[in-house]
């Protein structure tokens, strides 16, 4: 749907300026003039009695506004119909619309020498009123009042869409299909009413009913804009309440809502983002409270409603829609509004707005900004006056109205156009460039520096000024142009071919005070609007050179002749406008640490020879270049830093001394004097890359060189400082071998690294763990102390002045290994006890040994058993230690040594073959003797009486010698055939088996196995002797 836009109307304006007449001319005289007030008494005119009661207010309202005051006999007329040329005057003048003498018609019967031409063509002009498709205007028709509905809506640019619908009237068939939109918007928004009953859209409109349509108007006018913005109720220090709800303000823009702000901001419309009940940004503020006039003997704008800003920022844009009031201190980014809702007085100061300002109300009483950052300034109020104080800064001007536009000394004004609308203005500033764009009669006055004047239109214009024009540029030969004697101007460029006499009215009278003709070829004399020179200079390659402590040079290239001006500010500063740099002002429109101008020629370099600069300083130089014809290039800069006054440098240390001749060392210089310094060199090599610190330290980084001293130079603005063969240059190393290659993950293993240029070696690293220690044996070898590690294949690395070696996963780390127990943990001292080692990480042993003897031989069985043989060893306990890559683990006192022990004697060395023999064995070292065997078969007993004695019980056996051997853990011992065992005796008969009891009978004794026998007795008397026969007789 069409958006409904508010009627940009001058009605209270017209209200409050009685000298606005618009009357009716005396359609009866023919005469075409314009009727003015008569004296008629204030009840009315002569022909009350015929006003119909609904009418006389509104009659008496127009009337009082001199909008139509009737007839030179006093009479209203009431009940005569309305012409359209009369409806095209009063609404020209409600409307506020740009009338002025039009040479041609736009309508075959509309005379251009009419009353009402004029009005007409203002009226086609603004869209409200239009003429037949046959090209006529029929100026003496009267308006019907379904004509007078498209009319008034037109002038309010109401929306229309889908009105017919809301028409209750009984004739809505009766309207024209092309007014029905139109007729229900008017009785919508309450500009036409009907009889209560019908619209009566055919019937003329009369006088008295065009009065009240006009009262309709203005009352429509005066409403305040239907909005559904939510609007401010009360204002705290820290709380805001909008539409019933109360909202928390953050700190960026309690300096807006405030207690101060809340007679400005109550009731004003809001558009605002807010989370949590607490506000975020403003998008849009719209003032309606009205301040107060000043009044008698006090100050201008001391009574207006003031909002303070505080510097708070509004996120979009601000209307004041109220009358006497001032701004302070506010930021806008979007645009700046003075609706026609301001009749008076406004005040703004200090002020920044990043959008258009659209100056659509005001009066004579004054539009202030003092001390505003402005960019685009819309003058679309008639007859309002527009003041520029201060240090106020604006981009360009657009006028469409008539105006009064004045700015202080200081207040330069860049550009400014005069549009259509814009027919008389008093310019009390000066501008830059001033382009008059209107096609009807435009007067200039006021007191006026004019840089460059354009006349783009062929239409007649006055300079009234006081002042001097340096560059007048006349576009189309049509144009009239008159001087006062008060205009001075420098040149005047005409088109080529034009004669200046036609051009300038009164050029006899003004000769004198115009410098210079010229005639450019760029403009033709065949009429139009043939552009002169608009394009602006390009200035390109702004730099600077010859920088010293109190000088600089700066250049610049202009692709125009022309002038060149630049000024010097604080390097911090903002860049200024075109016309501030021209006039030697910084942005605030104070005056620049130094300006100046110089000529340029076409794409030739020029300079600005700066003086007066402090040593050690940074400045920046804006410049700025302006062509013949007046026009202006963009703003350049460049940055200019003044050397300071500065002794020669001292290089006073230097770390480090070495690096290697690849290059990419950082090294730190230590000195005095290093500010500004311009040059860092290594052996006459520029430094890679340098750094000052400070005025005492430079970082460099050495570039590439070759093996060996070099001297270092640092240079400065006031001299240069070398450290002779200051720094040296290493070779790279390299790592040949290490031995071993694998060690402990606990760390400690002794490694030798092989290879050339480690003789300066600063670090070795282990998996970039850095050795435990190391030590450099010469250019060709470290021995370095491998650190903890977790088991793997790591890179060692050896780091030098000259760079780094590496030997990538060189050095394995292993776990160490551990003993959790030995089989056995006894043997010979002879040696060859086979032992079984159970523990963890056995793999790779390397070694096992007993008592620090190694092993006679020995296998890794797995990760966690070896078996090993003893060697020889010395009685007694001792350790057993693995040896693996990832160290050692020992078993401490984990394996005992014997002595093998010796038999000397037996006793006795024979026995019974039915065992029971208590055999007495003597020799050495029985103790912890663990068996004793007969003939291989274990004594029935044994007891180990000492280290040289044990108490066998033999065992049975067959007849016969056999070895005795005795076992202890260091060994054994045997007597070979050492015991012999022999069969149990029988017998089988004596004879004789009887003799004297005083003894001495013989008696042979006959049995078996009587060999060796060793007694015979009687009654247990030994025989007094007896004598072994053979093995059966005794």
């Amino acid at each position: 749907m069409k958006s409904k836009i508010m009627i940009y109307v001058g009605a209270l304006v017209i209200v409050m300026s009685p000298s606005n007449v618009f009357a009716f001319s005396d359609p009866l005289s023919g005469s075409g003039r314009e009727l003015s007030a008569v004296n008629v008494t204030a009840a009315g005119f002569s022909d009350d009695a015929q006003v119909d009661v609904w009418a006389k207010e509104a009659i008496e309202k127009v009337k009082q506004l001199n909008l139509m005051v009737g007839y030179e006999n006093g009479d209203f007329r009431p009940l005569t119909n309305v012409t359209r040329q009369e409806a095209a005057k009063v609404l020209a003048g409600i409307l506020n619309l740009s009338v002025a003498p039009v040479k041609t018609s736009s309508f075959s019967d509309v005379s251009v020498t009419g009353w009402s031409h004029p009005y007409i063509e203002a009226v086609k002009e603004a869209g409200i009123l239009h003429g037949d498709p046959d090209g006529k205007f029929r100026p003496n028709d009267p308006i019907t009042r379904e004509e007078l509905a498209i009319i008034l809506v037109n002038a309010v640019n109401a929306d229309i869409e889908g009105k017919r619908e809301t028409l209750t009237v009984a004739d809505k068939d009766v309207i024209s299909e092309w007014a029905k939109d139109y007729v229900g918007a008017s009785m919508d928004l309450g500009l036409l009413k009907g009889d209560g009953t019908k619209f009566n859209p055919k019937n003329t409109a009369t006088r008295e009913e065009f009065a009240v349509t006009i009262q309709n108007l203005l009352d429509y006018a005066a409403k305040p804009p239907v909005t559904d913005l939510p609007v401010i109720n009360e204002v705290a220090d820290d709380k805001v309440t909008i539409d019933g709800i109360e909202y928390q303000v953050p700190d960026n823009l309690k300096g807006l809502f405030n207690s101060a702000n809340e007679p400005v901001l109550k009731n004003a419309r809001i558009r605002m983002e807010a989370a949590d009940s607490s506000i975020n940004k403003v998008t849009y503020l719209e003032i309606v409270n009205n301040g107060q006039p000043e009044g008698k003997d006090n100050a201008e704008f001391s009574k207006d409603m003031v909002l303070e800003g505080n510097a708070a920022s509004i996120e979009g844009d601000v209307k004041v829609s109220a009358d006497y009031i001032t701004v302070k201190n506010l930021v806008v980014d979007g645009k700046f509004e003075i609706s026609p809702l301001l009749l008076h007085d406004f005040y703004g100061y200090h002020v920044k707005v990043s959008g258009d300002i659209l100056i659509n109300g005001g009066s004579p009483d004054t539009v202030v900004f003092e001390d505003g950052d402005l960019q685009h300034l819309s003058v679309n109020q008639s007859g309002v006056h527009v003041e520029l104080r201060g240090k106020s800064s604006l981009s360009d001007m657009t006028l469409t109205a008539d105006a009064h536009i004045e700015a202080d000394p200081d207040v330069s004004i860049p550009q400014a156009t005069i549009a259509d609308g814009a027919n008389h203005v008093q310019l009390d500033a000066d501008v830059d460039l001033l382009t008059v764009s209107n096609k009807n009669s435009v007067d200039i006055s006021g007191t006026s520096d004019i840089r460059s004047l354009k006349l783009n239109e062929g239409s007649s214009v006055s300079l009234n000024t006081e002042g001097t024009i340096s560059n007048l540029q006349i576009v189309d030969p049509k144009t009239k142009l008159t001087l006062s004697d008060q205009t001075k101007v420098a040149v005047i460029h005409l088109p080529n071919g034009a004669n200046v006499e036609d051009l300038i009215s009164n050029y006899d009278q003004v000769k004198g005070q115009i410098n210079q003709v010229v005639y450019d070829p760029l403009v033709s004399s065949g009429g139009g609007s043939t552009p002169i020179d608009t394009q602006a200079p390009i200035v390109q390659n702004v730099r600077s050179a010859n920088v010293s402590t109190a000088t600089a040079d700066v250049y610049l290239t202009s692709n125009e002749i022309g002038t060149g001006y630049y000024v010097v500010l604080p390097e911090s500063a903002q860049a200024p406008s075109v016309t501030q740099i021209r006039n030697g002002k910084d942005n605030t429109n104070s005056p620049a640490l130094s300006s100046g101008s110089q000529s340029l020629d076409a794409n030739a370099e020029a300079v600005f020879h700066l003086a007066g600069l402090t040593a050690s300083t940074g400045y920046k130089v804006f410049v700025v270049a302006a062509d013949r014809s007046g026009n202006l290039s963009s703003v350049e800069s460049v940055d200019v830093h003044t050397i300071a006054n500065i002794s020669a440098p001292t290089i006073e240390s230097i770390s480090p001394t070495s690096g290697t001749v690849a290059g990419g060392t950082t090294v730190t210089l230590t000195g005095t004097d290093f500010t500004d310094a311009t040059a860092v060199t290594f052996g006459g090599m520029p430094a890679a890359s340098f750094q000052v610190d400070s005025a005492t330290q430079i970082t460099a980084v050495a570039p590439a060189g070759t093996a060996g001293a070099v001297d270092i130079v640092v240079t400065t603005p006031g001299g240069s400082a070398t450290e002779t063969g200051g720094f040296t240059y290493v070779a790279a190393p390299t790592i040949t071998q290490l031995n071993p290659t694998s060690g402990s993950d606990a760390g400690g293993t002794s490694v030798t690294i092989t290879g050339t240029g480690l003789g300066s070696a600063t670090s070795v690293t282990f998996d970039g763990t850095p050795a435990a220690s190391f030590q450099v044996d010469s250019a060709t070898q470290i021995t370095a102390v491998a650190p903890a590690g977790t088991a793997g294949a790591v890179d060692v690395v050896v780091t030098t002045p000259g760079g780094s070696a590496m030997a990538a996963e060189g050095f394995t780390y292993f776990a160490s290994p551990t003993i959790t127990s030995l089989s056995p943990t006894t043997g010979s001292n002879a040696g060859g006890t086979s032992v079984t080692i159970t523990g963890t990480d056995f793999t790779g042993a390397t070694a096992v040994t007993f008592g620090g003897t190694p092993a006679a031989s020995f296998q890794v069985d797995s990760a966690t058993q070896i078996t090993a043989v003893a060697p020889a060893g010395s009685a007694g306990p001792v350790d057993v230690v693995v040896t693996t890559p990832g160290g050692s683990a020992t078993a401490a006192g984990g394996f005992t040594y014997f002595a093998s022990p010796t038999i000397t004697q037996l006793s006795p060395t024979t026995g019974s073959n039915a065992g029971g023999t208590s055999v007495t064995i003597t020799g050495t070292d029985f103790t912890g003797a663990t068996a004793v065997t007969f003939g291989g078969t274990p004594a029935d007993a044994f007891q180990v009486d000492s280290a040289t004695q044990i108490t066998a019980v033999a065992p049975a056996g067959s007849a016969g010698p056999v070895d005795v051997v005795v076992t202890t853990a260091g060994g054994s011992a045997m007597a070979a055939g050492g015991f012999t065992y022999f069969a149990s005796p029988t017998i089988t008969s004596l004879s004789p088996s009887s003799g004297s009891n005083a003894g001495g009978t013989s008696v042979t004794v006959t049995g078996t196995d009587f060999t060796g026998a060793t007694a015979v007795t009687f009654g247990g008397t030994p025989a007094d002797a007896f004598q072994v026969d053979s093995a059966t007789q005794i």
